[in-house]
């Protein structure tokens, strides 16, 4: 499920949004830097975003209008990040990435 849940999106007048995120596999937790992309707007910017989540093993935010446009970018990133990983919503959360 990549959905964000209504209680975090209502109130910027958004009532869906979809994210998938990702960690470097070097990633052992506190501060890391981060890099956020939003799909469909900054699509023709996917591939650069990628390559410096890649340079700096940074994790990755794919914020999306629907759910199929998180499946395209999540396959995009798995191809081009095989360093990286995908991780839940949840997980990210429980990992205090500032989601929330």
């Amino acid at each position: 499920m990549t959905m964000i849940p209504n209680k975090y999106t209502r109130p910027f007048g958004c009532e869906n949004l979809h994210a998938v995120v990702f960690q470097s596999c070097a990633d052992r937790g506190g501060v890391s830097p981060a890099v956020v992309i939003m799909i469909p707007e900054e699509v023709d910017k996917l591939s650069e975003s990628l390559k410096q989540a890649h340079k700096l093993r940074a994790r990755l935010l794919l914020l999306c209008d629907t759910e199929e446009q998180a499946a395209d970018a999540k396959q995009v990133a798995l191809d081009l990040l095989p360093d990286h990983r995908e991780v839940s919503l949840s997980r990210a959360e429980a990992g205090a990435w500032g989601l929330n």
